[in-house]
């Protein structure tokens, strides 16, 4: 373009204009991507937030960091229902869900409360809004969580970074700043490429604190502890008493120490049993076993676990 400028002065407009509309596509794609990525941010805190509801039907059985944290929030989202994104909540739903939860204590908190943001979702706001939830690990090991982890490794990056220059990219454009530095089309790939695999991070984070919430409310006198592990089969052996059992019953599994996440979800294979006094060539498969008395149990369970896993069967 260069050389066709030096040698035809005509073509001055056309390539300016070409410039321009260069310029508009980078700056339409800069703040299309980042508010597709908030969009996303937003929708998963108020699922994680929805979900909650579903576990604790009371207010006062949430975390104290909600509860400390919602007539606060509560305030500042009543402050602006004029932004298009709350126009779904009226002021009347605003106080009748606050007395219904303060008040009456039925949890019907307004995930929308922990979400007043300008446009401005870097790394460190979005480890504060779920710092507010009280989820203050975050920050400190979203790196440890798939599939960061291996981009981290792969990488050598160790920190977010490049969600942030979105973010300050799309700030600068937002406010009429005469951005001149386009990226090619790889370079902005990398960052979509990255927003996803954050945002597969984030998901895989908050799915393994719902299930954290789950074990502690439903498995209590329930935990299950195998006695043996075939680590080449994946296989764990257990012995139960009095349990019923059958195929595609939910399982949640927690992890030993350390490791990310620590609480997963399965769905039960085929179950192979016998009693105690019988012999291993007794052994039968069932899809279904209402253990009345003692058994040996065992399941194939193809996920990366150990000896150290401990088991959950969910009941009818």
């Amino acid at each position: 373009m260069k050389d066709v400028k030096d040698i035809s002065p005509d073509a001055n407009l056309f390539l300016d204009n070409y410039t321009k509309e260069r310029g508009f596509n980078f700056r339409a794609n800069v703040i299309t991507l980042y508010g597709v990525f908030e969009q996303f941010v937003e929708d998963s805190i108020k699922e994680y937030v929805d979900e909650l509801s579903h576990f604790f039907s009371s207010f006062d059985l949430l975390n104290d960091k909600i509860k400390k944290e919602y007539v606060e929030k509560w305030k500042g989202l009543h402050g602006k229902l004029n932004y298009v994104k709350f126009s779904n909540i009226d002021e009347n739903r605003m106080i009748e869900t606050l007395y219904e939860t303060v008040v009456e204590n039925n949890n019907q908190i307004l995930a929308e409360c922990f979400l007043l943001n300008g446009g401005n979702y870097k790394h460190e706001y979005i480890a504060n809004m779920l710092n507010n939830l009280g989820l203050n690990d975050y920050k400190s090991c979203i790196a440890k969580y798939q599939p960061l982890k291996d981009y981290f490794e792969d990488e050598s990056h160790t920190d977010c970074s490049k969600l942030d220059e979105l973010v300050n990219c799309r700030n600068e454009i937002a406010h009429g700043a005469n951005y001149d530095n386009i990226w090619s089309i790889d370079i902005f790939l990398s960052y979509l490429d990255f927003l996803v695999l954050y945002g597969e991070t984030l998901t895989n984070y908050l799915n393994d604190k719902l299930l954290k919430e789950y074990w502690d409310k439903y498995s209590i006198g329930k935990v299950i502890k195998p006695y043996n592990y075939y680590n080449a089969n994946k296989v764990f052996e257990f012995h139960l008493n009095d349990m019923l059992l059958f195929r595609q019953q939910k399982i949640v599994i927690k992890q030993g120490k350390n490791h990310y996440p620590q609480y997963l979800e399965y769905k039960m294979p085929e179950i192979y049993c016998k009693r105690p006094e019988e012999t291993k060539d007794m052994i039968k498969t069932v899809d279904i076993l209402y253990g009345d008395g003692e058994w040996y149990v065992s399941i194939k369970i193809p996920l990366n676990l150990n000896i150290n896993s401990k088991f959950f069967f969910e009941c009818l």
